[in-house]
């Protein structure tokens, strides 16, 4: 189920997932705080046995659906915690008018101290969460991390097409979705950052070198 990266921080891939016939994965991220709360980004299915792996770590204060695209469990999620603060990114006021929002992410105070929230401008409407006490970058489609072992051929093709099989990256089809001039003033930011990981929805998590390989990722928009 959960895969313990740190003490702190745990994840947990779904390579299953597909979108139009893609098998790109997803990762859910869970946060212990520094109140010892939990942080729940990107959630998947709550299915009992995922539940009962999270509450051996903690209670979950907050569910954070980060971006226009990743929220499909966020309202199951929100059922099974209900004293859990539900905030999603700004599109799904009018994409989810069946969740209720607590804040979405440009709201000042919808996420806890000490975390910093990046809003990256795309059509994507996602907000990257940067946590110091770990010195990690959690985000969901940022960029993504596929290795050059895709057993799924139309995966493997697509991956090669957009750029991205055997890297980090951007792939080409989205990156017309990307405000360039407002992204690469979130990349500088984001970079500045003092971490190493990043956890990502689509691929594999990089444990090391984050800066530069984000950096690198927009290398396309300069």
């Amino acid at each position: 189920m959960l895969t313990a990266l740190t003490p702190d921080l745990h994840v947990l891939h779904q390579p299953e997932f597909s979108m139009l016939g893609l098998r790109l994965g997803t990762r859910m991220t869970v946060v212990r705080l520094p109140d010892r709360s939990l942080l729940v980004h990107s959630p998947v299915e709550p299915t009992a046995e995922l539940r009962a792996a999270i509450d051996a770590l903690g209670e979950v204060s907050l569910v954070v659906a980060p971006s226009a695209y990743h929220h499909v469990y966020a309202g199951q999620f929100a059922a099974a915690y209900p004293k859990a603060k539900l905030v999603g990114a700004k599109a799904l006021r009018k994409r989810r008018p069946d969740l209720h929002f607590a804040q979405t992410l440009d709201e000042k105070g919808a996420l806890p101290e000490g975390v910093v929230g990046v809003y990256v401008p795309s059509r994507l409407d996602e907000t990257v969460l940067y946590v110091p006490h770990l010195k990690t970058l959690v985000c969901a489609d940022l960029t993504e991390n596929f290795d050059t072992s895709m057993e799924h051929l139309p995966t493997r093709l697509y991956l090669k097409a957009a750029g991205i099989y055997g890297k980090p990256g951007v792939a080409r089809p989205l990156r017309a979705l990307f405000d360039k001039k407002g992204t690469l003033r979130a990349i500088d930011e984001i970079t500045s950052f003092d971490f190493e990981r990043v956890t990502l929805a689509h691929g594999r998590v990089i444990e090391h070198d984050g800066r530069r390989l984000v950096r690198e990722s927009y290398d396309w928009a300069r």
